[in-house]
This record gives structure tokens, C-alpha cells and sequence, in this order.
């Protein structure tokens, strides 16, 4: 339904990092105002997403990181 009316939304996102850079907790801290693109962005996060894990020296650290995800339906 959404891409029928060509919706679009940015979704602001938290997201805890563990040593690996796995995505380990996503939090929405900006809302695209529909509940199905925050919830897409946050689950395909979570599922797909992986960083370059943050340093200390050698050591990999569990970090945070802020990234924005952009949907347009056409």
C-alpha cells in the first residue's frame, strides 16, 4: 500500500556495535512516520548490516555508531 501513494521516509537509527561489529540492539531515534519503514530499517539492520568493528589500540571494542536509512517507493 505504501508504494502505491509513492511513500518515502528517512529512518534515524542507533545502533549498538558488539567487538565484531555485529549490530547487537537498533533503536529508532528518528521516526520516518511510518511505522513500516522504522520497523523494516531496524529488523534489516539487525539481520544484514555489518561495520569494521571500532579500536582501542589492537583490541577490538564494542562501539555506536548513528546511521540515517532512506526509503522511496515508486
Amino acid at each position: 500500500e505504501l508504494r502505491r501513494f509513492g511513500a518515502a521516509g528517512e529512518v534515524a537509527l542507533r545502533i549498538e556495535l558488539d567487538g565484531g561489529g555485529r549490530p547487537q540492539r537498533v533503536e529508532v531515534c528518528g521516526t520516518s512516520g511510518q511505522a513500516a519503514f522504522d520497523r523494516c530499517a531496524r529488523e534489516w539492520v539487525l539481520a544484514h548490516w555489518l561495520f569494521h568493528p571500532a579500536r582501542q589500540g589492537e583490541a577490538a571494542v564494542p562501539s555506536v555508531v548513528r546511521s540515517v536509512v532512506a526509503f522511496v517507493l515508486r
